[in-house]
């Protein structure tokens, strides 16, 4: 809905309950929805089960993926940014990053009405496809921050091939486009939006990591294998801990001394 709203497609003040306001979105986007779209839309709903629970999970799986694939847009038009010394602008997009990952914070309760009964009954269908095989999600991290050596050569890239190949030949980072600023080459009385816009989006990666693992936790417990041959929750509370951006202060842009 806040996307609806922002894009005046939805009135903000559009009242009624759930199901009249889930009536209201769902009309407004068809308004406009082409044949071909229509027909994307019937053609990636392949569940394994007859469980109508499955239609609901793939449909947020897929939802997430498109976010995940419009913040790393957002993700290098910041690094870009950064790297032409353009800091207002690039608090502009990181602020907008932030605001799309909360709004997508709702999907998760949507999920949570999944009942773990209903998703054992098609569990065992999805072994080998995993949300560790998410190319966006990956693009996400190693964009904010270079994945330390450990986490690079782990599973998680391993199950990237692409993404892990872009950080091997180089693919600069926030982190790393910042780190090669200079007082001479920055609008440096923007870096303190900026490393609000920052504080922004690290607090909402890191809730949807704990809701994630939490959610995970009710659904599998601490012994059940991911289906993606991870350790399960286990995994999922040592990804949630990688650190989104390196510690450092965004007062001011790094002095160099280049003589």
């Amino acid at each position: 809905m806040p996307a609806l709203h922002r894009l005046s497609l939805i009135a903000p003040t559009a009242g009624g309950g759930p199901e009249a306001m889930a009536q209201q979105a769902v009309a407004a986007v068809e308004v406009d929805t082409t044949a071909e779209e229509r027909l994307a839309l019937r053609v990636t709903m392949l569940p394994v089960s007859t469980i109508h629970d499955e239609w609901m999970f793939i449909r947020v799986l897929q939802t997430f993926e498109v976010t995940f694939a419009l913040l790393a847009v957002d993700l290098r038009a910041v690094v870009a940014a950064v790297r032409a010394g353009h800091l207002h602008l690039a608090a502009t997009r990181m602020s907008a990053a932030a605001t799309l990952l909360r709004d997508s914070a709702p999907l998760w309760s949507v999920t949570a009405t999944l009942q773990p009964k209903a998703f054992h009954r098609f569990r065992p269908y999805t072994e080998g496809a995993s949300a560790i095989q998410s190319r966006h999600y990956k693009l996400v991290e190693f964009l904010c921050r270079t994945p330390d050596a450990s986490r690079r050569d782990s599973p998680a890239y391993f199950s990237t091939p692409d993404v892990r190949t872009l950080i091997l030949h180089g693919q600069a980072s926030i982190d790393d486009a910042l780190d090669a600023l200079t007082p001479a080459n920055a609008d440096s009385h923007a870096l303190p939006a900026l490393a609000t816009a920052m504080t922004e989006f690290t607090a909402a990666l890191r809730h949807w990591r704990r809701t994630h693992y939490r959610l995970a936790l009710r659904m599998l417990g601490t012994e059940q294998t991911g289906t993606g041959y991870t350790h399960g929750t286990a995994y999922l509370a040592r990804a949630s801990a990688v650190p989104v951006f390196r510690c450092r202060s965004h007062s001011s842009p790094p002095a160099r001394d280049d003589t």
